[in-house]
């Protein structure tokens, strides 16, 4: 699999995804870095610890969190890309769910989309992956307590947006 300038050889190495949250209600990190020099050094030091790959979300998605609208996310998230992707050698996904934030983060720069929502938060996001060539990392997301068919339910809503 590649994603930026990277070959992850998915199949006999483990990698680790370093989570940066440009969100100032983060339940992580409770918006600790809120200037980019901060946010920055923060992302350094997940490299220096080992980090693969940088992921990169401006909207909270913790137990009752509240959407931002899609330019005050890609304000928090596409200067932070332009700069680590200038600064290091890493690839760099953007964790979204809303296709005008995925575009202005594969503008800026941005390697993989990370859609937690696995594509079924905008009709236009697989499209705009698509056609990007970047990779997708896929969530599904809806859990039912005992539900015995969760593979099943994971594959027929995958298939539903394909």
């Amino acid at each position: 699999m590649v994603i930026g300038n990277k070959h992850f050889d998915i199949g006999t190495h483990t990698y680790i995804m370093g989570i940066f949250n440009a969100t100032p209600d983060s339940f992580s990190d409770g918006g600790r870095y809120p200037e980019l020099k901060m946010q920055l050094g923060r992302i350094e030091k997940m490299i220096e610890e080992g980090a693969d790959i940088i992921d990169i979300g401006g909207e909270s998605t913790r137990p009752g969190f509240l959407p931002v609208d899609p330019q005050e996310e890609a304000s928090r998230i596409v200067p932070l890309i332009k700069e680590v992707k200038r600064l290091f050698d890493v690839p760099v996904s953007a964790d979204t769910s809303k296709a005008e934030v995925a575009e202005a983060a594969l503008d800026a720069g941005c390697d993989m989309i990370n859609d937690i929502r696995g594509l079924a938060g905008s009709a236009r996001m697989g499209k705009v992956i698509a056609e990007s060539g970047a990779s997708c990392c896929l969530m599904h997301s809806i859990y039912r307590a005992g539900a015995p068919d969760f593979l099943d339910r994971c594959l027929a809503d995958l298939a539903d947006i394909a």
